[in-house]
């Protein structure tokens, strides 16, 4: 009976001692968990406009990425979901191979460009709103001991100007002088600003054609101001020799007739939005006109 007894002591000391020792092990690990290893810290640092035309929009969306922990860690990628008016409209998503060291930060940034013709083709609601609200809700994802992959969100709200091109028109060609071996002329026309800033024109780069014939080309350098929603006009002078083009202008521009012409080139824009100070826009018209005397 008192070996019985003995013996029984003996396994029921094993039993307390190793459920003792499951005990801590589980504690270690819920401690090396919990308290050894840190998901880093990531916030917005920076958002900036780059890369603006009135075609499109860039959005840089700078993070600043912490890690807290006395071990290095590895940013393995981030995903972004970007909002335009409340509505999803774009997604994505990067693998990166960026390493942290212990104590340290890096930083991750997240692209996102925007085309413009496609947002007011999908929210036809914005189409004349100088503006639109956005929100970006990103995901960094980093590799942890024992953890391994973790996502760790951010979000940021802002909005964006919603540039729209100007319009730009020929209203006529005017007779300023007209002379046996050649004619003075004058091109008029018309720039529109549909925009909630206003803008300079600087200079315009063009070709005239007229009934499929080249009749000048140049480089006009004139200050023009357009007042946000406005309408300005400009004109470009031009020189036509006879010589160089055929005695069959000068019919032309007696003849009354309506003749039809192309102007290429470009226009150089300065403007008051301080995200987007220059731009170029193409020049490129078709139309028919009647040569006024």
């Amino acid at each position: 009976m008192g070996g019985f007894q003995r013996g029984s002591s003996i396994s029921f000391g094993l039993v307390v001692c190793s459920l003792a020792v499951s005990l801590f092990v589980m504690s270690c690990a819920g401690l090396q968990t919990k308290d050894l290893v840190k998901n880093p810290e990531v916030a917005v640092h920076d958002v900036r406009f780059s890369d603006i035309t009135f075609e499109s929009i860039g959005l840089m969306v700078n993070l600043a990425v912490k890690n807290p922990n006395v071990f290095g860690v590895r940013v393995a990628g981030y995903d972004y979901d970007l909002k335009v008016a409340g509505n999803h409209f774009l997604k994505g998503e990067q693998p990166l191979t960026t390493s942290i060291p212990a104590g340290g930060d890096a930083a991750v940034d997240v692209p996102v460009t925007m085309n413009l013709a496609d947002i007011y083709k999908t929210f036809s609601s914005l189409a004349g709103a100088d503006d639109a609200p956005y929100r970006i809700d990103a995901g960094v994802v980093c590799e942890l001991p024992i953890l391994g992959k973790i996502r760790i969100p951010v979000s940021k709200e802002g909005t964006f100007p919603l540039l729209k091109v100007p319009g730009i028109s020929v209203k006529g060609i005017q007779i300023r002088q007209l002379g046996l071996s050649g004619a003075e002329l004058v091109v008029s026309g018309a720039i529109s600003n549909p925009n909630s800033f206003g803008f300079n024109l600087q200079s315009i780069r063009y070709a005239l054609e007229v009934a499929g014939s080249p009749w000048a080309s140049g480089l006009r350098t004139e200050r023009v101001a357009v007042a946000p929603k406005g309408t300005s006009s400009f004109s470009l002078p031009i020189s036509v020799n006879y010589a160089e083009i055929g005695m069959g202008v000068y019919n032309m521009l007696t003849s009354g007739r309506s003749l039809e012409y192309k102007l290429n080139g470009d226009v150089d824009l300065t403007t008051t939005l301080e995200m987007f100070p220059k731009a170029k826009i193409p020049l490129d018209l078709i139309g028919k006109t009647i040569i006024q005397k």
